[in-house]
């Protein structure tokens, strides 16, 4: 089990400067001292102050590595696809290319991968 702090945060406070990155240490000391035991992740923050682990997001995360050689490699957004919008095109990724993508994540290292956005069509 893994307990997540924020999503995706990271664009968000490189371009907010120091005091994003005083709001992402605030929310980790926040989550660490309330002592769960599980370990904490931010996705997509290059800056996770420990113990917190970042993690990555995406379609391909084999290029990722973590803020510290001691973290874990952790995929925590494989996309299976993308959102649609109405009416809008349906995203698709050939299984081929998601099954490629994972064992190419395990090859170079990664130690856990979470599929994300599972969609199913439902035609009538």
């Amino acid at each position: 089990m893994l307990f997540q702090i924020e999503n995706e945060y990271g664009p968000h406070s490189k371009l907010l400067g120091a005091a994003g990155q005083n709001y992402v240490n605030w929310a980790a000391k926040m989550a660490v001292e309330m002592g769960t035991g599980v370990p904490w992740v931010m996705c997509k923050e290059d800056n996770a102050p420990d113990p917190v682990i970042n993690t990555c997001n995406g379609f391909y995360c084999d290029q990722f590595t973590p803020n510290k050689p001691y973290k874990p490699t952790i995929w925590t957004e494989a996309w299976s696809g993308w959102f649609s919008e109405f009416g809008g095109p349906i995203h698709k990724r050939p299984v081929q290319d998601l099954a490629f993508a994972v064992g190419r994540f395990i090859q170079k290292g990664g130690s856990f991968v979470n599929y994300y956005m599972v969609s199913f069509l439902l035609l009538t």
